[in-house]
């Protein structure tokens, strides 16, 4: 992760190249059964539109970080976490006996390309068409075999890019062209997980492998407690006992590493899950897993460290921790180009 990089979804545009995100295609007489049966929250959705929930296993522990979307007769699952396989052997282990339904791994024919930045539609509007600049969030279109998302986990712009992997390379020399004009930046996965991390974005690959509930981590509004799917029963029995922890974030000025204590006085009160240092507030940022009395946003009395002896002052926060230049951007008024005569609020 580089400071530059920060800059460029923060300010600018920036894209990548996402090998770690899977999407299977699920159809058939019986598709919505399944994944209503894997799928944490109640699947209501549109042609054409994704939402977002999690996938547990029978302990009500989250293992996949998904979007879920409706494409004609058929439905797509975008996860993070699980490879593919794990994923098609997930669905096939929890359909009903004798479901109609056909699993395609879409992945091994296609790339998952994203671009972020407070002028992000602008480039994708020259990329794919102006008609994409309107694209609502979480909301899909497919244009000349390009399945385009508007999604991210940035705080910025986002979209993602579903492309035939023979088209893949000739997309991203576009985007590499057409992005001279927004001086584009390719960054890295660290970079774009950093900025999901100063947004408040959940992260399957790191406070997602400590083997946590969607209650412990925050992620409540992703699941539904009035329908039966895998994990359903264990995650009533959690919510009906209270959590003893909770995921809570935190800010310090100084280091705050993954698996340091945190304290009130001479109490450890929870252990740091992840954490990521931002240029942007020049803070560190971490996920930090906290006991009851104390997992509340507002609180500057705690400390993080190895032991008693080695701490530093960090405060509970409630995320973003940093104001997001494409809040005040907007498409029908601003561009890259003239954003020198343009007044924005500052991101700290």
């Amino acid at each position: 992760m580089r400071s530059s990089e920060i800059a460029a979804i923060r300010t600018g545009v920036a894209f990548s190249d996402e090998p770690h995100v899977v999407c299977l295609r699920v159809s058939g007489d019986d598709a919505f059964a399944v994944l209503d049966r894997v799928c944490a929250a109640d699947l209501f959705v549109r042609d054409g539109q994704v939402r977002p929930t999690v996938l547990l296993d029978e302990k009500a522990r989250v293992f996949a970080d998904v979007y879920v979307g409706q494409e004609d007769e058929s439905y797509l699952l975008m996860a993070e976490g699980p490879t593919a396989k794990h994923l098609i052997d997930h669905l096939k282990s929890h359909a009903p006996a004798g479901a109609r339904v056909a699993v395609e791994d879409m992945t091994a024919a296609h790339d998952f390309v994203s671009v972020h930045g407070p002028y992000a539609w602008e480039l994708i509007g020259e990329l794919l068409g102006p008609d994409l600049i309107g694209l609502p969030y979480l909301y899909f279109y497919r244009t000349d075999e390009v399945l385009c998302l508007r999604g991210g986990k940035t705080g910025e712009y986002g979209y993602d890019l579903f492309v035939p992997k023979e088209r893949s390379a000739e997309l991203q020399a576009r985007i590499e062209e057409q992005g001279r004009a927004f001086d584009v930046r390719r960054v890295g996965l660290d970079s774009l997980e950093q900025c999901g991390l100063e947004n408040g974005f959940f992260n399957v690959r790191r406070e997602g492998r400590k083997g946590l509930s969607p209650i412990e981590l925050g992620l409540q509004w992703r699941v539904s407690y009035n329908k039966e799917y895998v994990g359903a029963e264990a995650l009533r029995a959690q919510r009906s006992a209270g959590v003893a922890r909770r995921a809570t974030y935190l800010i310090g000025k100084e280091p705050v590493m993954k698996g340091d204590g945190v304290w009130l006085d001479d109490e450890r009160i929870g252990e740091v899950l992840t954490s990521g240092f931002s240029p942007t507030i020049e803070s560190h940022v971490a996920v930090a897993l906290l006991d009851r009395p104390y997992f509340h946003a507002g609180i500057d009395s705690f400390t993080a460290g190895k032991s008693k002896s080695d701490r530093s002052a960090v405060a509970t926060v409630s995320p973003p921790v940093v104001n997001n230049r494409s809040l005040y951007i907007n498409p029908q008024r601003h561009a890259y180009a003239t954003r020198a005569r343009d007044t924005f609020p500052g991101l700290v």
